[in-house]
């Protein structure tokens, strides 16, 4: 009987896929833990990235106070765990982004703002950290119009939101309708995608060598 029981907790086990401390019941086709960041991340606090495992990751499972190894990684996870509820509400959410002293990274708690803005000022990064940067998303689909090449104006930093990056000397990053993250460096100027990763640039092929004369000797 023992035997039997020993053979039955292993393959409950088993059914039981684990993801970094979140358990999935694939009878019950379902989490089995509520959503580290709870409510912030929707109503369902047992879906995991959308119910589209395809499309979106979350290795760890962090939330807001979570250790990240790069100012980056703390940007993407903070848009994507608003991104969802930010699209359905059609609301702006926004946040910090701070420097602990060990030299990791963390976020601040989304704060909902309005359709068109969220207001950080009142938002402090905890003690003994230092503000590098802020997050917010830009609420639903074709909400904010189209560019005139038919793009989602909600894909692009305003120009606002740039002026207030310049201001502050951090970069700032956005979650988009489309559910990109994009990132804009106030010392450069440029705004790039970080989130999903881009794939590198096709290499240019070897100049063909002039008629009449020796390619180089490698």
């Amino acid at each position: 009987m023992r035997t039997k029981s020993i053979w039955f907790a292993g393959l409950l086990w088993l059914l039981l896929v684990t993801n970094a401390g979140a358990f999935y019941d694939p009878g019950l086709q379902r989490w089995i833990n509520r959503d580290p960041i709870e409510e912030t991340g929707g109503i369902n606090l047992y879906c995991f990235i959308g119910h589209d495992a395809i499309n979106y990751v979350d290795l760890f499972g962090y939330k807001p106070g979570d250790s990240y190894p790069s100012l980056d990684a703390a940007a993407v996870d903070a848009c994507n765990d608003i991104i969802p509820k930010s699209i359905k509400e059609d609301l702006e959410y926004g946040g910090k982004l701070y420097k602990r002293q060990d030299g990791t990274f963390g976020y601040t708690r989304p704060k909902k703002g309005s359709k068109e803005s969220v207001f950080l000022g009142s938002v402090a990064p905890p003690p003994g950290t230092t503000t590098v940067g802020d997050y917010h998303t830009h609420g639903a689909p074709s909400s904010r119009g189209k560019t005139s090449a038919g793009d989602d104006r909600g894909d692009y930093f305003s120009s606002e939101d740039k002026a207030g990056n310049r201001r502050c000397a951090y970069p700032g990053y956005i979650g988009t309708p489309t559910g990109k993250v994009k990132k804009f460096d106030p010392n450069t100027g440029q705004t790039t995608t970080i989130y999903p990763p881009q794939p590198p640039p096709n290499p240019q092929p070897p100049p063909k060598p002039t008629p009449g004369t020796n390619p180089p000797v490698k």
